[in-house]
């Protein structure tokens, strides 16, 4: 239209001037919101922002071929260019973060970022700006970059608001995240007023946020517990919580044996997100198959099983506890292979009293494979024993094994000859489940 004509006209006549006409910065930012002079407006801004003379007559006289012509060139020269300007511009640009325009933020943002870190008095600004999704990684990319400076004074005037994030912004979260750790407790007061935001991602980024400054955050775990109800933060709140270290962990286990079945369900699932990483919190997982309600038992169990063979040695030890052998035990059989250094403790039981654990046993030896293969050996030399109850037991576990057992087939047979009636009909029992299983 021919007033857009007129305003591209203008905005080219003020980057023409340059420096000199540096007082209309703000209004030409105002203009990078309509995309019909988008491209002359930063133009405008790389001419009159730079103080660099020859890049002003290169600039002026069209020595780079793209500039004025390829969007993305033109708006990085004129980031670049507004950063060189000085500090005094930094107030527009934090201001400009407010825009409700996706490329104005981002614009501000990387011109922050280019900066520096004598920008970093940006902080605060630069984590209310994440509310935006469109432009949360330009964003975070400039607050990873504000936070390294070890000389940062922090004085935060604005509450976090983040929204969600995908993976690409959620690994540009994580790097803004451990800048901001690096900063240590001074900023915690901050932080820990994040957890509370109405929004999940800036739950998240504090949380996370908080697990980079160390132990030194262990004020703020019952918070990052309290918050586990959440789903959608409860991932990040938990590595947080590993990231604070043995203090957590502590914590976790105390609220395990206090809370609410739907709070430790909450722990438990938060953990399982974590995998193998969850094994920092073990002792409150064990603790979770003491449950007397099954739910929370299986949620522990889910969580313990994802941690692998790492959680075998305390499953080892839980196998001893009358209260929780059997969901040890069980968790060994899902754990499989890797839970070979159990076989000792899970042969052991092989003879119990309870046909439960019994079974549990048998299927976690079953699971292990070939390295399980001694617990076959050990039964056999049990059907040898002179009390009757002791060969039945055995039977019953070398049947449990079933095709494990396969080369304890003639042992088992010539027990079909036992004067104990009970012995024979065991006997017979165990050869079918092993036939079965073949």
């Amino acid at each position: 239209s021919s007033r857009d004509s007129k305003r591209q006209i203008i905005v080219q006549a003020i980057g023409e001037i340059g420096p000199p006409a540096r007082a209309a910065l703000p209004e030409l930012l105002d203009q990078l919101t309509d995309e019909s002079i988008r491209l002359a407006s930063l133009a405008a801004i790389a001419r009159v922002a730079s103080d660099n003379v020859k890049l002003r007559g290169d600039l002026q006289s069209g020595t780079d071929s793209q500039f004025g012509k390829n969007l993305e060139v033109t708006r990085s020269t004129a980031v670049s260019s507004i950063a060189a300007a000085g500090i005094d511009w930094l107030p527009l640009l934090i201001e400009k973060l407010r825009s409700p325009e996706s490329f104005v933020r981002t614009f501000a943002a990387n011109g922050i970022e280019r900066m520096g870190t004598r920008a970093n008095s940006a902080i605060p600004a630069l984590v209310s700006a994440l509310r935006e999704e469109s432009s949360v990684i330009a964003v975070a990319h400039a607050i990873a970059r504000m936070a390294n400076d070890p000389g940062f004074s922090f004085s935060p005037r604005r509450r976090l608001q983040v929204l969600s994030a995908n993976p690409e912004r959620e690994r540009a979260l994580r790097e803004a995240a451990q800048s901001m750790g690096r900063l240590g407790p001074e900023v915690m007061p901050f932080l820990m007023s994040g957890l509370n935001d109405e929004s999940p991602t800036v739950r998240a980024f504090a949380a996370h946020s908080l697990g980079a400054i160390g132990a030194a955050a262990n004020s703020a775990v019952p918070a990052l517990i309290a918050g586990l109800r959440d789903e959608r933060v409860a991932p990040a709140f938990m590595e947080g919580l590993r990231d604070i270290g043995p203090a957590a962990a502590a914590k976790l286990l105390d609220a395990v044996r206090s809370g609410d079945p739907e709070s430790k369900k909450a722990i438990f699932a938060a953990l399982a997100d974590l995998g193998k990483g969850a094994a920092f919190a073990l002792p409150a997982l064990i603790e979770g198959l003491r449950d007397s309600d099954s739910d929370t038992r299986n949620a522990a169990m889910e969580a313990i099983v994802l941690i692998g063979g790492d959680a075998v040695p305390m499953l080892i030890s839980a196998l001893g506890d009358s209260r929780c052998r059997e969901w040890a035990a069980l968790s060994l059989h899902l754990i499989g292979p890797w839970s070979a250094p159990a076989v000792p403790a899970l042969t052991d039981l092989l003879l119990d009293d309870d046909y439960r654990i019994v079974g549990h046993a048998a299927e976690a030896l079953r699971a292990i494979g070939s390295a399980a293969e001694t617990a076959v050996d050990a039964m056999c030399k049990r059907l040898d024993d002179s009390d009757p109850l002791v060969r039945r037991r055995a039977l019953f576990a070398l049947g449990a094994l079933r095709g494990l057992a396969k080369g304890a087939v003639a042992r088992i047979e010539a027990a079909l000859k036992d004067p104990d009636g009970n012995v024979r009909k065991f006997a017979h029992d165990a050869l079918y489940n092993i036939q079965q299983d073949r």
